[in-house]
């Protein structure tokens, strides 16, 4: 009897042994909680949202922790996005502006930020002379958003004319690349090679055009240096070439683009057309 007495003594007193070691350390384990918790605060309202990041992420979830590290991400990620756009780093920029729009509704104004690095991004591509990729680019966007339309307009009709084209009949080749002005001004870049001088008159003649400006479907080059001026007439997906003003089907040569009749059979498809052309078929 006296046993167990003191057996449940000894169980009621390592009962309250075990409940007051288990407050202290519970008491001990929020204050330091409560203590990084306040830190990340501190840290985040000082602007330093690396460090408030780092210390919320190592206290687990308590209060509203992981609500905090979500913004603390979406601040880090605006403030990156912000330093690479004024880098000129417009891809990267953008990829984290696009994480965080995906992630919210948008984050202060990451939505309005993504639109403007995607215009200038695009605007960039197209006066490097990369069309499809700023075409792309101004797609994605609004079409509402500033001159997007009218930039969308443009880069479509520059696509038209950059290809490698040429002329069978007359054995002339013709190279065609643009680029886009920030003021959405479209210029050509040409390259003649006439094969028999039949339009050059030298037939071991090369001629380059540099930044022709591009009207819709046609341009203006002075290809023999003179007064007289040819236009490169955009027709029917055929490039053809008359003498300024254009008459009625005025046309001096024609060209197709070097793809419309390429057997992919003949291999390289510039030898396969100098084969052809210079074969006089």
């Amino acid at each position: 009897m006296k046993i167990n007495v003191k057996l449940k003594r000894i169980v009621i007193i390592s009962t309250i042994i075990m409940f007051v070691i288990s407050s202290f350390i519970y008491i001990n384990q929020h204050k330091e909680l409560s203590a990084k918790y306040n830190e990340a605060i501190a840290y985040a309202e000082a602007g330093d949202y690396i460090s408030a990041k780092a210390v919320m992420s190592n206290i687990g979830e308590y209060k509203d922790s992981d609500v905090l590290i979500d913004a603390y991400n979406n601040e880090i990620d605006y403030q990156n996005a912000v330093k690479f756009m004024e880098e000129g780093d417009y891809d990267t920029a953008q990829a984290l502006l696009q994480r965080i729009n995906a992630a919210t509704r948008g984050y202060k104004d990451s939505v309005e930020m993504q639109n403007q690095v995607e215009y200038t991004r695009a605007k960039t591509l197209a006066a490097e002379g990369k069309l499809n990729e700023a075409y792309e680019g101004f797609k994605s966007m609004p079409i509402s958003y500033m001159d997007v339309s009218d930039r969308i307009q443009g880069l479509s009709n520059a696509i038209k004319f950059t290809d490698k084209w040429y002329c069978r009949e007359h054995q002339i080749d013709l190279v065609l690349s643009a680029k886009v002005t920030e003021d959405n001004m479209i210029y050509i870049d040409a390259e003649m090679r006439d094969r028999n001088g039949f339009l050059l008159g030298d037939e071991s003649n090369k001629l380059n055009g540099y930044d022709l400006p591009l009207m819709e479907d046609r341009f203006t080059w002075n290809l023999l240096g003179n007064d007289i001026k040819f236009v490169i007439v955009m027709e029917n997906n055929k490039l053809k070439i008359a003498r300024h003003p254009v008459a009625t089907n005025d046309y001096i040569v024609t060209f197709a683009r070097k793809l419309e009749s390429y057997n992919k059979v003949d291999g390289d498809i510039d030898a396969a057309v100098k084969r052809k052309v210079d074969s006089g078929v």
